[in-house]
């Protein structure tokens, strides 16, 4: 399913456009405050953690039927 895919890789995105930060930040390359750097962490983890509950709500369909 297209849209399905696209989702997919609309989260793929922004997970990993805002995970450049917290290195870049460490590296010094950026100076964002710890509080910042905390809240890109926190929404990636939530976007890592809505992917994977969706992969296994799919596997629990499949061994359903």
């Amino acid at each position: 399913n297209i849209k399905r895919k696209r989702k997919e890789q609309t989260l793929s995105l922004v997970k990993n456009g805002l995970d450049i930060w917290i290195p870049a930040t460490r590296l010094e390359f950026v100076n964002f405050n710890g509080g910042t750097v905390g809240l890109i962490g926190t929404i990636t983890s939530i976007i890592g953690l809505y992917k994977v509950s969706n992969k296994t709500k799919k596997k629990m369909k499949l061994q359903d039927n």
